[in-house]
């Protein structure tokens, strides 16, 4: 009868409302893979580009149990009676990996679940032993070359979009950061903007070194899915300078893979709206002693010109940074507002979303600049090095916001979300996202494809 109870339970539990177990001060990658997920589209995309490729060899995790005390291995079924499951398990894994399964589970009972960002696993006796477990790996050992990062974040979601588990431990995905960014390895705080900036580049380089070869540089010839998430992770903003006299315009055109917005020089009583910190980015200024290259005027001479700073191309996963350090030690707690939907239009350049819409096949339309919010990651906490961080999703399934505070998960009002004090906030282009559900999840999606994208909705 507790067996069924139990069965039960986790048929109760809805697609992508699963919480991601700490493992000690990594609420900072908890909050990324939380954001990514809820992001349709992105999660969509992932899943269907495995249909266009083999998946590789699969990864040699380490033999971590080695470094288990008798005391933690002692802890093992107290951690497999939980609602949680290893990577390994959810696939077809053998029997020897299952053992070793067993023994990792073991571990990560001792890495202290739960545990806030700046309390570290010192905090319980068992964390304590699990903090002087060694890192996976050594740089430059090669194992980065068996991590496929979009292949792990895959397996993932898949996970927690299954509705068969409340919480999931992210072990695999933690082993993959660490096999990759060698800087964020261990158990000490981090910053999640560092995170996603340096996961974003991973796998753009990922995307593009299988999809657009020298040959295709642009990824024209990509699967599409591939296309569309190579245009969510960067874009492209123009800085440009005009000479006022002879109008002669400089243009330099750079990736963009974020807004950074700063705040340092607004006071904490100030209240500023995004649109107000977009509009300050993009605003002209006035530059003195500018040397033109267009001018008919004497050599060398100096020219007043107006600088402006344009989006050129449109990330449809559009991440807003509010730099709340600045280069001090104490936390910018100017409170900013933010829209549940937001036009980008004022800040672009009128071609901006051209890409976008060269991907889906279409011509752009009145929603062409429209963008949804999807997430917004919080740190709560007044230092750079200390404190912790949660993320708020919408689940576009489920049709709800959700507040994703490590294992616990519990729905929350839009009105709720809108009073954060923001970090960072992750805007769906409308149109992209409508294109994606469209193609996976409407009938252009061919009857054994469609199974498999079912499964994890």
């Amino acid at each position: 009868a507790g067996a069924g109870a139990g069965r039960a339970n986790r048929a109760a539990v809805l697609p992508g409302m699963a919480g991601l177990r700490n493992l000690g001060q990594t609420c900072f990658m908890n909050v990324v893979l939380q954001s990514w997920g809820h992001t349709s589209f992105f999660r969509l995309c992932l899943r269907q580009l495995r249909e266009y490729t083999t998946p590789p060899t699969p990864i040699s995790l380490p033999a971590l149990a080695r470094a288990a005390s008798p005391a933690l291995l002692a802890r093992a079924p107290a951690v497999l009676r939980q609602t949680t499951i290893d990577l390994r398990s959810f696939i077809e894994t053998p029997p020897a990996e299952m053992v070793r399964a067993a023994k990792r589970k073991a571990l990560i009972a001792g890495m202290g679940g739960g545990v806030k960002g700046g309390q570290g696993p010192a905090s319980s006796r068992a964390g304590e032993e699990g903090s002087s477990l060694v890192a996976p790996g050594a740089a430059g050992d090669g194992s980065e070359a068996l991590v496929v990062l979009g292949e792990e974040i895959d397996k993932l979601f898949r996970v927690m979009w299954s509705g068969r588990w409340a919480v999931v431990t992210p072990y695999n995905a933690l082993v993959a950061v660490w096999r990759l960014l060698p800087d964020f390895r261990g158990f000490k705080q981090q910053d999640a903007q560092e995170l996603m900036m340096r996961l974003h580049d991973r796998l753009l380089e990922e995307l593009r070194k299988t999809w657009a070869p020298a040959s295709d540089p642009r990824g024209q010839h990509a699967p599409w899915p591939a296309r569309v998430l190579m245009q969510a992770i960067e874009g492209a903003e123009t800085h440009s300078v005009q000479c006022n006299q002879c109008k002669h315009v400089s243009a330099h055109t750079s990736p963009l893979a974020d807004l950074a917005l700063d705040l340092a020089a607004l006071s904490d009583e100030a209240r500023p709206s995004l649109e107000q910190l977009l509009a300050r980015f993009s605003a002209s200024e006035q530059l003195e002693g500018y040397r033109c290259d267009g001018c008919s005027g004497p050599a060398g001479s100096l020219r007043t010109a107006t600088m402006s700073n344009k989006i050129s191309s449109l990330p449809t996963l559009l991440r807003c940074h509010l730099n709340r350090w600045s280069g001090r030690r104490e936390k910018i707690r100017t409170h900013v507002t933010f829209p549940l939907t937001i036009n980008m239009r004022p800040f672009s350049e009128p071609t901006a979303a051209a890409d976008a819409y060269d991907i889906i096949g279409e011509r752009p339309g009145s929603d062409a600049f429209l963008f949804d919010l999807v997430a917004v990651i919080v740190h709560e906490g007044r230092g750079v090095g200390a404190g912790h961080y949660i993320a708020y999703s919408y689940n576009r399934v489920n049709d709800c916001w959700l507040c994703c505070n490590d294992t616990r998960v519990t729905t929350v009002t839009p009105d709720t979300v809108l009073a954060v004090q923001a970090y960072i906030l992750f805007y769906a282009h409308r149109r992209t996202a409508a294109f994606v559900d469209s193609e996976l999840l409407g009938g252009a999606v061919e009857p054994a494809k469609r199974a498999r994208v079912d499964y994890i909705h």
